[in-house]
């Protein structure tokens, strides 16, 4: 597939194209719906599948994976990879790591803040003089090396499963929302950056 962008808009194998994409959701659709539900897609004449990967829903507990259903048949992404593509809709990924979407800490992982709370936003809390404290157990700092470190091991885990649909995954959208996450922090690294961009 030779993907071509210009000022008039996108090219795929020379021919232009618009994309129509509509949201399914795989992990909260019963495996067996995944089919029946990307039909729906293509007869409402869309071209483009788009959806959310919960970081948090693969990765429940720190380093164990599961993209193949193995504790859960929803969590086959692997599986409904290969369903999109046989499907012919082009695929858009929204890969997090903060997906919001009306999920627990935006799909962050839970362990994450609780295994390493210095990965946490900090705010001052002026009814202790000034201190510095968490702000809530999920709310994760995202200039955070150790934060940033999990993430890229996300990321690449992600792109190992890409591999397989770069014919058919047309964008890939990180992150989504973000700004209303995390509203403030005074993480030390985070001051810095400013104190630099101020300059």
């Amino acid at each position: 597939m030779k993907v071509k962008w210009s000022k008039s808009g996108i090219k795929i194998d020379g021919k232009g194209i618009y994309f129509i994409s509509g949201e399914i959701e795989y992990f909260r659709i019963p495996k067996e719906a995944w089919s029946d539900r990307l039909n729906k897609l293509k007869e409402a004449n869309a071209n483009t599948v788009a959806f959310y990967i919960p970081w948090e829903w693969h990765e429940s507990v720190e380093g164990k994976y599961d993209f193949t259903g193995k504790t859960h048949p929803q969590r086959d992404l692997k599986g409904w990879l290969e369903l999109c593509e046989k499907s012919g809709l082009y695929i858009f990924p929204r890969i997090g790591p903060y997906i919001y979407s009306e999920w627990k800490l935006g799909g962050i992982p839970e362990w994450l803040g609780k295994n390493y709370p210095e990965a946490l936003c900090k705010r001052v809390d002026f009814e202790k003089g000034g201190a510095l404290s968490a702000v809530s157990p999920g709310t994760i700092s995202y200039l955070n090396e150790i934060y940033l470190k999990h993430v890229e091991r996300w990321y690449k885990n992600l792109i190992n499963l890409f591999k397989k649909h770069l014919n058919k995954i047309i964008f890939i959208q990180p992150d989504n929302e973000i700004g209303g996450a995390v509203p403030f922090d005074y993480q030390e690294h985070v001051l810095n950056i400013y104190k630099k961009w101020l300059k």
